[in-house]
């Protein structure tokens, strides 16, 4: 009976590779003391990231219009999600930003003529809830602002 074959295959990763090249380029050139390759070999592999930063969604906007901010969660993570605290402060994404658009505004046009010439009579004007850029919105929509007076008495002189 022949005995089974068997193929093992391993992972090594891109730092030890360039660890092993510049330890055969290092025996190559001379001799290198096994207690320099074990020193060598441990700086390389604190220079790997052990952990990183995990950034979870936007918050919604904490104001519909105007200066509102937005908030998300960051937290520095280990390679196996577990919490850590030896991510790079100075790469750390930001877990707050501005948000939020314009509000609407009154858009308020000219007074009309008297409606009489003599006595008391009444004016009136065009009032409209507008977006920054001029869009017509429901009144609803401009609730925040007291609303401009649509109509007001008028006297040019007495009758």
């Amino acid at each position: 009976m022949t005995p089974p074959r068997v193929r093992y295959s391993y992972y090594i990763a891109k730092e030890e590779k360039a660890l092993r090249k510049e330890e055969r380029s290092h025996t190559a050139q001379n001799s290198v003391l096994d207690s320099n390759k074990v020193e060598v070999k441990k700086q390389v592999l604190d220079k790997r990231p052990v952990s990183g930063w995990v950034t979870g969604r936007w918050d919604a906007c904490s104001l519909t219009c105007g200066n509102g901010l937005q908030k998300r969660p960051v937290q520095c993570q280990s390679l196996e999600g577990r919490p850590a605290a030896d991510c790079d402060s100075t790469t750390r994404p930001a877990a707050m930003r501005a948000c939020g658009d314009p509000c609407p505004v009154w858009d308020v046009g000219p007074w009309s003529q008297c409606s009489k010439s003599c006595g008391r009579g009444f004016k009136r004007r065009h009032v409209r809830c507008v977006t920054h850029t001029g869009l017509n919105l429901p009144r609803d929509h401009c609730s925040g602002q007291r609303k401009p007076q649509e109509l007001d008495f008028c006297n040019l002189k007495p009758c």
